[in-house]
C-alpha cells in the first residue's frame, strides 16, 4: 500500500497539460518545446520496492527557454532581495544620516592619495577584516574625513558588509543611560563587521567620556574587528597624550589603525558655504532685476 501511495504521489506532481501550442513529439516520444527545440520531458527511475519491480516513468522538465526565463525571474528576485538587505543594513548601521549621501564618485579630487587608499581599503576588505586592520583619517576641520569614512561605509554595505557609523560624541551621549541600554549599545557595536567612529577628540573632556571612549574602542579590539577613526587631532597630539586616560585611548587607536591618512586643504564646508552665499546673493540680484 505504501508503494502505491508513493507512486500515486509521484504521478500527481506531473501536470496533465504542460504542453503549449507549437510543441511536438520527437522520435522517441518525448515532448519538445516548439520555441527552443529542447525536451520538456525526461525519464524518472522509480527503484524496486518490496515485491514491486522497478519502473521508469516520463515526467516533465524545463526546456532551455523555460530555464532562461526562470533565471531572469530569479535573478530579479535576488536583486530585489539584495537591495532590501542593503537598505536594512543601512537602517541598522548608519546611526547618523550624514553618511548616507557619500560615495567615491562624488569626490572633488582635493585629496587623490586619500581617495586611492580608501578605494584600495574597500577592494582589499577581506584581507583587512582577516588581519583586523583599521584606518585613521586625520586632518583639520572640513577636509573630508567624514566624507571618506562615509564612502567606505557605503561601498562596504554594497558588498553586504554590516557597517556601523556614528559620531563618537553622539555615541558617548547615548551611552549616558541606564546599564541595560548601555550594554545593548555596546553589544551592537561589537557585532558590526566594520565600525566608524567619527570625531575622536571632540567628545567632552570628562572621566565618563574617556572611560566610555576607551570601552568602545577596546570592545572592537577584543573581538578583532576593524574600525575607522576620524579626528581633527594631529599625529603628534595622538603620540603625546596629556593624561593617562588619553594615553590608554590613543595608544589603542594607533595600534588598531596602522593605516594613517592625512587629509589637507581648505575646509570643504567653508568653500561650500561661500558658494552657497554667492548663489543666494546672485538669486536675490536676479530677482531684483526681474522685478
Amino acid at each position: 500500500m505504501q508503494v502505491e501511495n508513493f507512486l500515486e504521489a509521484i504521478r500527481s506532481i506531473v501536470p496533465k497539460d504542460y504542453g503549449k501550442p507549437g510543441d511536438y513529439r520527437d522520435g522517441e516520444g518525448f515532448l519538445v518545446c516548439g520555441n527552443c527545440h529542447t525536451r520538456k520531458e525526461t525519464l524518472f527511475n522509480i527503484p524496486k520496492m518490496g515485491d514491486r519491480p522497478a519502473e521508469v516513468i516520463i515526467v516533465p522538465c524545463a526546456c532551455e527557454c523555460a530555464n532562461a526565463a526562470w533565471e531572469v525571474k530569479y535573478s530579479g528576485f535576488l536583486a530585489q532581495q539584495r537591495k532590501s538587505y542593503i537598505e536594512q543594513l543601512r537602517r541598522e548601521g548608519m546611526m547618523d544620516p550624514v553618511y548616507d549621501r557619500n560615495s567615491f564618485e562624488r569626490d572633488d579630487g582635493r585629496n587623490p592619495d586619500a581617495l586611492l587608499v580608501c578605494v584600495q581599503y574597500v577592494e582589499k576588505w577581506n584581507k583587512m577584516l582577516e588581519d583586523n586592520v583599521g584606518l585613521l583619517l586625520y586632518g583639520s576641520v572640513g577636509t573630508g574625513k567624514t566624507f571618506f569614512a562615509g564612502c567606505i561605509a557605503n561601498a562596504l554595505t554594497e558588498k553586504l558588509v554590516s557597517v556601523g557609523a556614528t559620531s563618537l560624541p553622539k555615541l558617548i551621549g547615548r551611552l549616558q543611560t541606564y546599564q541595560e541600554e548601555r550594554m545593548r549599545l555596546l553589544s551592537m557595536l561589537e557585532q558590526y563587521d566594520f565600525l566608524i567612529l567619527d570625531d575622536l577628540g571632540a567628545e567632552r573632556d570628562t572621566s565618563f567620556a574617556a572611560e566610555q571612549t576607551y570601552l568602545v574602542i577596546d570592545t572592537r579590539y577584543r573581538v578583532r574587528k576593524p574600525l575607522i577613526i576620524t579626528t581633527n587631532m594631529s599625529l603628534e597630539e595622538l603620540h603625546t597624550p596629556q593624561t593617562t586616560a588619553q594615553e590608554r585611548i590613543y595608544d589603542r587607536v594607533l595600534e588598531m589603525c596602522p593605516i594613517k591618512v592625512k587629509l589637507a586643504g581648505e575646509s570643504k564646508r567653508k568653500a561650500m558655504g561661500t558658494h552657497k552665499e554667492s548663489d543666494a546673493l546672485r538669486s536675490l540680484w536676479w530677482d531684483k532685476n526681474e522685478v
